[in-house]
């Protein structure tokens, strides 16, 4: 498997296992009557769901490369897995931000490891433009945050 091929699984692990609980947290924001909060989630869903699209089809990713991202999925310690949300507690409006932060510093530090790291000029510069767009969500979520803390 190629350097491209295995970062764009990690790419699509990521960005796909993130989509699930930014849907999670719209749907959480809904429930607390924050139709502006949901509407954001639920964009950066959307957004997460196109990116691991673009990964899937620009990537060209195989078979082979399938069975890696089973593989990633199945090795990954608890630690390193994304943020449980509680199965039938609530999760109020501002646990939910900081949750969705986490999970998208954890992609963009892989993204920028990946940048500053890869050898291969490809990987390096599709790495570079995903840490770019995570920095953007990065700073839209600690906007949030703030505007709630307020």
């Amino acid at each position: 498997m190629s350097a491209t091929e295995l970062f764009l699984a990690n790419v699509i692990a990521l960005e796909g296992e993130a989509a699930v609980h930014y849907e999670s947290f719209a749907q959480r924001a809904l429930q607390a009557g924050d139709v502006e909060l949901e509407a954001f989630f639920s964009g950066l869903a959307e957004l997460t769901r196109l990116e691991t699209n673009e990964a899937r089809a620009g990537g060209g990713l195989n078979a082979k490369a399938s069975v890696v991202l089973e593989r990633l999925h199945a090795l990954t310690d608890p630690p390193r897995s994304a943020i449980q949300v509680g199965g039938t507690a609530v999760l109020d409006v501002h646990r939910a931000m900081t949750q969705a932060l986490e999970l998208k510093r954890r992609s963009h530090a892989y993204y920028a490891s990946m940048a500053a790291l890869e050898s291969d000029p490809t990987v390096r510069h599709m790495a570079q433009a995903f840490e770019a767009e995570g920095a953007a969500h990065m700073a839209a979520l600690e906007q949030w945050i703030v505007r709630l803390s307020a």
